[in-house]
């Protein structure tokens, strides 16, 4: 995990992602959140993640739900179990999340957001 600049919130997941990994990116986002003016624009690589407990997604969601900090949320996915899961995910926020399959895109648009937040 690492904020490259104020305003965005960058993580990288491998392997298969239980409850306590999940736990940890969002305390994280919270520290961060809490010293960051505005929105908190957040990029998830997520594409070695090969799996995931169900408790993550709906805990996820629950604390999305709840979370007023989050701006835009890019999800990088590769495997097809993990892209179901953050559709499911994506449909019970409202379509909040923007989901690739594409690496150049969603490096395209962290290399956006973090040149626009580094200009603030």
């Amino acid at each position: 995990m690492t904020s490259p600049v104020p305003g965005v919130f960058l993580t990288r997941v491998s392997g298969h992602t239980d409850l306590d990994c999940a736990l940890h990116l969002m305390r994280a986002f919270d520290r961060i959140g809490a010293i960051t003016m505005g929105s908190l624009d957040v990029f998830h690589d997520w594409e070695a993640v090969t799996g995931y407990d169900s408790i993550v997604r709906q805990e996820l969601v629950r604390w999305s739900e709840e979370n007023e900090k989050s701006g835009e949320v890019h999800v990088l996915v590769k495997s097809r179990l993990v892209a179901m899961g953050v559709s499911v995910a994506n449909a019970a926020l409202g379509g909040k999340l923007v989901i690739y399959s594409d690496r150049a895109k969603f490096e395209a648009a962290r290399t956006e957001t973090t040149m626009r937040k580094r200009r603030k």
